[in-house]
């Protein structure tokens, strides 16, 4: 299932209340509802989504293919796996996405949840096979979302992690940067008045490396990654929760597991300072 986005100006933000849920299978509908008959966003907030405005056959506007922002519920993450592509192309495969071209469906601002495996529709239709999937426009990602790059650290790791309950895993990680001659930043380094999410895309943009703790699949880290990966920084990933089912954007990323006790802690430190030291600082 994936969430369908249709907005006259592209933004979420003008999907009435009302409008939520329209197109969508009564049985779906009640999937996405809570007990008191209200919409269950932060079930919605899981699915895969599709954001474009309102279209038809001649329409070049982009459309965005990916996850909600955890941090701005209005935008879109972009799916490292595939470009924008022009919702002309959308017009022409509305059926395969389960759109409904005989009621002006791609005319209507509103909100549906459709029962069809996004990321395998959009695959299909860019004739992108598994293992030749194109990655986002590395030169546009770069020049939206990087405005600093004469600001890049060669010598500074970002960390991306929960930060309850990772106090040792967090001193693990300094430590070994330190030993390998990075110095390890994190977001609570900083005391400065920009808000949280700006202060972490700025040091995410100004290091050369970054170091990820996916354990729990934390929300906020993995959307952190995919910011990362859209400016191509060399990643190196870890985890206490290898169980944890891995969204298929990052699944064939390598990632170091580990234990959260004192044996567990010594066999990461080992892992992450091999990892670590194969590092090259750029020039």
């Amino acid at each position: 299932m994936y969430n369908l986005i249709i907005s006259i100006s592209g933004k979420i933000e003008d999907i009435s209340l009302y409008r939520m849920l329209e197109y969508t299978d009564p049985k779906i509908k009640e999937q996405f509802k809570t007990t008191e008959g209200a919409i269950d966003f932060p079930k919605l907030d899981k699915l895969p989504t599709l954001l474009v405005e309102e279209f038809d056959s001649a329409s070049d506007a982009p459309v965005h293919v990916g996850y909600l922002n955890p941090n701005n519920r209005n935008e879109i993450v972009q799916s490292s796996q595939f470009p924008e592509f022009p919702a002309s192309l959308l017009y022409q495969h509305m059926l395969r996405f389960g759109i409904d071209s005989g009621s002006w469906e791609n005319k209507r601002t509103h909100w549906a949840v459709k029962n069809i495996d996004l990321f395998n529709t959009v695959r299909e239709i860019l004739n992108l096979k598994q293992e030749d999937q194109q990655p986002v426009d590395v030169k546009s990602a770069k020049k939206t979302l990087s405005t600093h790059a004469d600001e890049l650290d060669n010598d500074c790791i970002a960390i991306m992690m929960p930060f309850k309950d990772f106090d040792d895993t967090l001193e693990v990680i300094r430590r070994v940067c330190k030993e390998s001659g990075f110095q390890a930043k994190r977001v609570d380094d900083n005391y400065g008045p920009a808000s949280i999410p700006d202060e972490i895309h700025k040091l995410i943009r100004n290091s050369a490396y970054v170091i990820a703790d996916m354990s729990g699949l934390n929300a906020n880290v993995c959307y952190e990654v995919g910011y990362a990966a859209a400016l191509e920084k060399p990643t190196i990933l870890i985890t206490s929760t290898p169980s944890e089912k891995t969204p298929f954007d990052i699944a064939h990323m390598r990632r170091i597991e580990y234990l959260k006790n004192g044996e567990g802690l010594e066999a990461l430190q080992d892992k992450l300072s091999k990892a670590v030291n194969s590092l090259k600082k750029p020039r």
